[in-house]
């Protein structure tokens, strides 16, 4: 797949995908049960909350992704705010498949989440919405807990803590 044109051929402008890396975001991993009882994660850069009555929080998955099918139909899912230190997992749940067997799951209302993360999120499908090649899967939460501590960013493809220069 090449590169996307640039959105702008005005001078010093660049192409889409490279002026989003410029924009950091929290990383986070989304996790369901498949059709065999295992876990599935994939990380996720673009989180967000939605809506605070009811409280909703939404995230994007690329339609060519091989965990699109099972987030797709699940009734249920649950987020993991990655916590500073946590890029490992952030780096074995975006890669090859094999590698994702490695991850280590704590289990909440029968959902896996990543353990010492930032924040845990329980939550049932509510929407989901085609946007060009993801889908956005829009989630109703049903339970959050807070454990603490400093955000795993991405920005210009790499991932950082606060205070990284």
């Amino acid at each position: 797949m090449s590169a996307p044109a640039p959105v702008s051929a005005r001078s010093g402008e660049v192409g889409f995908l490279d002026a989003m890396a410029h924009v950091a975001a929290a990383v986070a991993v989304a996790t369901v049960v498949d059709e065999r009882g295992l876990p599935r994660g994939v990380t996720i850069s673009s989180f967000s909350s939605l809506s605070l009555d009811p409280p909703l929080v939404l995230f994007c998955l690329a339609g060519t992704s091989s965990s699109h099918p099972v987030f797709a139909t699940a009734d249920r899912f649950a987020v993991s705010i990655l916590a500073a230190g946590q890029a490992t997992v952030a780096r074995l749940l975006a890669g090859p498949a094999d590698g994702r067997r490695a991850v280590r799951w704590d289990w909440l209302d029968g959902l896996p989440v990543v353990p010492d993360c930032l924040v845990q999120l329980v939550c049932t499908g509510h929407d989901r919405v085609g946007g060009g090649d993801h889908t956005i899967m829009i989630g109703q939460v049903r339970r959050a807990v807070a454990l603490g501590g400093e955000p795993l960013l991405y920005h210009r493809r790499g991932f950082h803590q606060l205070g990284d220069g």
